[in-house]
Order: C-alpha cells, then structure tokens, then sequence
C-alpha cells in the first residue's frame, strides 16, 4: 500500500512538520512519500502531480490558509482514482470533520493529534480490517458520516520519534525548518486554539538536545519552534537556550514564540550574552486594554512586557517581534490605537499588526454572538467587524498594517521615520494617520512599488508637510538608503559626494586606509572604490542625539559584521583629513 502525505504550504520557504512528524512515526514497512506543494501553485498542476504518484491512500494536512484549494484537490482526486482513501487531518478539520466530510469526497478525517491514530489507521487500512472502532476519528459509513470519541494525547513526547531523522537535509539549506519541543500552552487566550487543550507536555532537555544538534550540524539556517509559549517552564526554557548558545555554528537561527512578562533576570542576562542573530523573540502584547485582555482570558503584565523588551533590546543582539491583534473585544479604534502606540514605543525589531481571525474550535468563536461579530464564512475567517469596531475603522487599520509594514519593519527607513515622529508628532499613529492620507491623495495604495519609490515617495511626503528641517530630514533619507540599499544613490535623491579622484587619492594613501578602512587596508584603490561610497552630509549625523548643522562627509561601505537589521556601515572622515588630499 503506498501512502503519500502532502499539504499546500503558503510559501515554498516554509514546510510542514506534522507531515514529517506522522512519516517518522508510521509503520517503517509501509513506503510512504511525503510531497509539498504552496496555495500559489496552479491546482491542476497539483493534481496531476498526485495523479501520476499513484497512491493507494492520500493524507492532507489541513491548515486556514489551504483549506479551500485543498477540498477542490480531494474532489478532483476522488473522480481521477475513485479508489483510493482520502485521509484529512490538521486544524481546519478536526472541530466540525462532520461538515467537512458533507461538502467533499474525503474518506476519514483524523481529529486533533494525529501520530498514534494515523499509525493505527494506516495499520488497518494495509491489512484491510476494520478500523471504525479507532479514537479520534469522523468516517464514511455507507450514506452515513460517523464519528469516534476523541483520543488520549501521547503522554511521554520522547515517544514520538525525531520528525527529520530520515531526511535529506541538503534539500532544505534556504528554507525554514519547524521544530517541536512543547505541546500545549498554560494560558486560555479565548481566540486562540492551544485554549482548548489544557496542560504542556514537553520533550524531554537531551532529546530536545539530541535534535538541535542535528539542526545545527547540518546548518539549517532557520528553526521555529512551534511552541505556544517557549519560555512557560523558565528553568526548561534556560536549558535550551544556553545549550544553543554554547552550541552555535553562527549560522543556525532559532524563533521562538515567548511570553516576556514570565521573563526572570537571569533568562534575560543569557539571552543578552547570545551571539547576535542566534535568536529570534515573538512576543505576543495583542492589546493593552485591561478589560479587553481579562475578556480574552489572557493573563499578562503589560509594565513588566515593555520593561522586559527593552531589557532584550539593549545589547542589539536578538530580534525582537511585537504583535498586536485588532478586533478584540473591547477594543474600539481610539483603544486599539492606545495600543498601537504603547507598543511602538518599546521600538521592536517588527512590529506585526494582525486581524482577529474566528478559528473554529476556539472560545471565541463559540461566544461570537456576545460581541456581534459578523466574519468571512470561508477561511481564514477574519472578522469584518463587532460590536466595538467597525469595517470602515478596520479597513483604515489595514492601511495602517501596509505602511508600518513597508516605513517600519524593513528597518531601512529607521532614523528618518524615528526623526520625523520624534519631532513633528504626539505619537506614532498620528505619523501614520497622516501618512495614510498623503497615500490615498496621490492613489498610491492601489499601485505596486518597489523599494526606490518607497523612498521617493516618503521625500514628497516631507515635501508637502513643509517641515521646517525638511533639508535635515532629507540628509536622513539619504543616510537610511545608502545604510540599507545598494552603494549608490537614486536620481531623486542628489549625491554631493567628493569627485571621483579625490576618492581614489584618499584610497591609495596607507596610513588613511588603516585608519579609516582598515579591513580593506591591503587591497588596492581601484579594488576599494568598487566596494565603498563617499558622501557629503549637510548635517553631522553621526551621533542622533546630537545632530549638528555642518557638512560631514561618510564613507560607506558593505559591512563584514553581523547585524539585526543594516547591511552597510559608515565612517566619519574629518575635513582635516580630506583637506589633506
């Protein structure tokens, strides 16, 4: 009997783990083959791909961003091989398998933890006896759909054999890898699915050990944990994350998702010691509306979140990642907007602003009528409004996403953004109200743009507002493009650099290469010249808290040291030394 597991992947840098997980916990005799697909794939395409693998039994793993492709797939599958048995499993279907199985040709639906019932399932099926009375599973019964009691979670995670022990890892060098080491969460955030399942069972630290090992000898450039809440065993959490730090290759990143206001000092004294980029945080505030987080069921300390996130942002040495949801109960726009500007200020690395999305199974979902939410019927069942919050205020939130997203969490337009709120407004979501409407005057949302317009359009923005320091901003427009950007200017944005000679004279000169650029002090001029920048600055910029009026002149160039977020670094060069030349 050939199995294949598939899924539709959102991006083809992402890849499944749960598939992985049930193969490496399947019958060992069974040949099984694991193909993945994404939601941007042409489906007759993915049809005929599964069509020419000729499998006895095919396994979909069911998530809100594939759902829909992957019922049209099974119906289309179910015509071309009759025969076969169509197995679903995942979080889209395991809450109403009832349902789904009513509106598709799929055969049995596996609710909830799979690996102990599709082992079993897969057993039967091979042997071809009855499999009916398994737990955890909605089946075909002649005209009638079925359904068993659920199953009992595995107890011991070390039970469950290592999701990657079989695969070829030169296969996944650029793509992300996802990893295990909890299931469950402490917490009842009611929007939430790890609500429904109460406790956290954990592997144990040396399988977890065991396993990371083999990530990084294989120098897998990114792990993301899965875990709800990395850190809710703190002295678990600390195990794991100094073993990392004492094992690191400098090329492995591990994500993991944390609750920071359960963060202990010594937790975050070891994380500042990480080497940089070994980590990356995602800290979930979702909103600092007291009555809406105790609507929500979600426990947490808001002063003890900014106080521990700027602790974590000191050394500049992890990525840290803020989320907030919109469309909590309780949360209007003037409340949400609070919120957005609370956690703006602690300054994270990202900043992601999400949409409350109904997932069946969860709390909030069931008590949906409460706070009148009216939601799309089809997944990803985002809402469209509340009690609290309109469609029109959440639209305008969108646009709010869309430039935070593209001004803010690439990072490359950071000291001018940082300037202009700092200086012009009372807080953030005032800069982006007006930012919004500059958008909307010119009809910029409705057209694509790359990185270059992005910058030209911020310059005309400054250019409108008829900022008093509009010629100091501009200097910041400059020193964030040739921070973040290739070492050339735009033409929208004039160069005032040194003539190309004095350049070459400064670059032949020894004792001003070791000075200034010491890493390229062997190299000759004609080589330096291709890798560095000069420019001329009407402002000193160097130090932005102590911005002064005089022409300064920067040399920049690729850097050869690891930061979070600029590829470029500067060095002042002092008139008396130009002069020199």
């Amino acid at each position: 009997m050939k199995v294949i597991l598939t899924t539709l992947n959102s991006k083809y840098i992402h890849t499944n783990l749960a598939l992985r997980t049930l193969k490496a916990n399947s019958p060992k005799d069974l040949p099984i083959e694991l193909v993945e697909y994404t939601i941007n794939d042409h489906l007759d395409d993915i049809l005929g791909s599964l069509y020419n693998l000729k499998g006895e039994v095919y396994a979909f793993s069911c998530y809100i961003w594939n759902i829909e492709q992957t019922l049209k797939i099974v119906n289309n599958l179910k015509v071309v091989l009759p025969h076969c048995t169509i197995i679903l499993g995942g979080p889209e279907v395991s809450f109403d398998g009832d349902k789904t199985l009513q509106i598709c040709s799929a055969d049995i639906i596996v609710k909830g933890e799979g690996e102990s019932i599709f082992r079993d399932l897969l057993v039967h099926l091979n042997n071809q006896t009855e499999y009916k009375n398994l737990s955890g599973i909605v089946y075909r019964d002649n005209n009638n759909i079925l359904e068993t009691q659920n199953s009992t979670p595995i107890k011991n995670m070390d039970n469950l054999n290592f999701a990657y022990q079989d695969e070829d890892m030169s296969k996944y060098q650029n793509q992300i890898l996802y990893y295990e080491g909890s299931r469950g969460c402490p917490f009842s955030c009611s929007y939430c699915l790890s609500s429904v399942e109460k406790g956290v069972r954990n592997h144990s630290i040396e399988r977890i050990q065991r396993d990371l090992l083999f990530f990084i000898k294989n120098n897998v450039k990114q792990v993301k944990f899965v875990d709800r809440t990395f850190n809710a065993n703190l002295n678990w959490s600390k195990a794991i994350i100094k073993f990392l730090i004492e094992n690191t290759n400098y090329l492995t990143n591990f994500h993991f998702e944390i609750a920071a206001d359960l963060l202990d000092e010594e937790i975050i004294q070891l994380l500042n010691i990480a080497p940089i980029g070994l980590f990356q945080l995602e800290i979930g505030v979702q909103s600092v509306n007291n009555e809406t987080l105790t609507t929500i069921s979600r426990k947490t300390n808001i002063d003890k979140i900014e106080k521990n996130v700027k602790k974590l942002l000191e050394k500049q040495n992890i990525h840290v990642h803020l989320d907030l949801i919109a469309g909590l109960p309780y949360e209007n726009f003037s409340s949400f907007e609070i919120s957005f500007n609370r956690v703006y200020s602690m300054n994270p690395h990202m900043l992601q602003l999400g949409f409350l999305k109904l997932l069946k199974g969860s709390p909030i979902t069931i008590e949906k009528d409460k706070y009148s939410y009216k939601h799309t019927p089809y997944a990803p069942y985002e809402i469209l409004s509340n009690k609290y919050i309109s469609y029109e205020e959440l639209l305008y939130l969108k646009n709010v996403e869309q430039l935070v997203d593209k001004y803010y969490n690439t990072r490359a337009f950071q000291k001018t953004i940082n300037y202009i709120i700092n200086h012009h407004y009372s807080n953030p979501f005032q800069f982006f109200k007006d930012l919004i409407q500059f958008f909307e005057k010119n009809n910029l949302f409705n057209q694509s743009h790359n990185k270059d317009k992005f910058y030209s359009i911020i310059m005309n923005f400054i250019t409108q507002q008829q900022y008093l320091d509009s010629e100091l901003i501009k200097d910041l427009i400059k020193l964030d493009y040739l921070s973040y950007n290739k070492l050339s200017l735009p033409t929208f944005i004039k160069s005032t650099g040194p003539h190309k000679e004095k350049v070459f004279e400064m670059l032949k000169d020894q004792a001003f290469k070791e000075n200034y650029l010491p890493h390229f002090s062997q190299e000759p001029a004609k080589k330096i010249y291709k890798q560095i920048h000069a420019e001329n600055f009407k402002y000193n910029l160097t130090d932005m808290q102590n911005i002064k009026k005089e022409t300064t002149l920067l040399l920049f160039y690729k850097s050869d040291k690891q930061h979070l977020d600029h590829t470029n670094e500067y060095v002042e060069i002092p008139f008396s030394v130009e002069d020199l030349f």
